[in-house]
């Protein structure tokens, strides 16, 4: 078994750097408008933890959690990419007690869903790549990046990301669309190769393909728009250290999915795989040990 010589080649259009370029130009045009609450309930001496709620691409809504330190300073940063359809997990302000952290929701998910809604964001908007709803919420990743770099406290030269699944994705994306990410730490990243992510698994490729087929779109044309958002096409931009968790059993984000994003990473990397796991790989005990030994590197 050979990994690392997986080869998924890019399938990237020839405007997909302008592409991300004028979004994030859009984007850099909305004005944040940060709103922080204060959570007593999930404070303490220690840290303290808030509520932040801005504005990102098109003028939605998005939302976080941000906890940070009592104490004057400067802190090094770590970003939680949340997975799909994940609930909010408060996090115990007396753990890491010399770093800030914060939890990104993006776009109508954990704060930002609204009672009733379902769960299709992965469907939603597939009629063109200024629509897809990945384009608002790879743009949610970076405005996160955006919201802790304008803390006081926060230390611009240590400022990390981690996520699992989806936050696996959305942590390739934003240190490939922003360089203030020093050190990533992403596990069973998703939405990576999806012409081979959907032989290999059910979804979300059928949610995706039944929507592309309801509005008369091609075969050809919703893969010609998916790629604008294909974690495979960003991730020769990354520049900062990376280390990826893997789950061999993984029905979800299988592990081929995973190193089509991976391979194409060209600087500093490293992998490291459970056998008997499946998509959860998060959950792994050994798994925190060796991320945290990781940061610890760079922090």
């Amino acid at each position: 078994c050979a990994p690392e010589k997986i080869v998924s080649a890019q399938d990237k259009q020839p405007d997909f750097d302008d592409f991300w370029t004028r979004t994030l130009n859009e984007l850099s045009q909305v004005d944040p408008q940060y709103r922080i609450t204060l959570l007593p309930e999930h404070s303490n001496d220690v840290r303290r933890s808030y509520r932040v709620d801005m504005k990102s691409l098109g003028g939605e809504d998005i939302s976080g959690l941000l906890v940070e330190p009592v104490a004057p300073g400067k802190y090094p940063v770590m970003i939680h990419y949340m997975g799909y359809s994940s609930d909010v997990w408060f996090i115990d302000p007396s753990s890491n007690p010399d770093r800030i952290e914060f939890m990104l929701c993006v776009r109508n998910q954990a704060f930002n869903r609204q009672p009733g809604e379902d769960s299709d964001w992965c469907a939603r908007g597939v009629e063109s790549k200024e629509t897809y709803y990945y384009r608002g919420a790879f743009a949610d990743a970076v405005r996160a990046v955006d919201l802790v770099c304008s803390r006081e406290k926060a230390d611009l030269a240590r400022v990390f990301a981690q996520g699992e699944s989806q936050g696996g994705a959305l942590t390739l994306v934003a240190a490939s669309l922003d360089s203030r990410i020093k050190a990533i730490a992403p596990s069973a990243p998703f939405l990576s190769d999806y012409k081979d992510y959907f032989r290999l698994a059910g979804w979300p490729g059928d949610p995706i393909m039944d929507a592309a087929r309801e509005k008369g779109i091609s075969e050809e044309e919703i893969y010609k728009t998916l790629s604008y958002f294909d974690v495979m096409n960003f991730t020769d931009r990354i520049v900062c250290p990376v280390i990826m968790a893997i789950g061999l059993q993984d029905p979800v984000c299988p592990p081929h999915t995973n190193f089509a994003g991976y391979n194409n990473i060209k600087g500093e990397k490293s992998w490291v795989c459970y056998p008997l796991s499946g998509h959860n790989v998060w959950e792994q005990k050994e798994w925190p040990v060796v991320k945290e030994k990781f940061f610890n590197k760079y922090i």
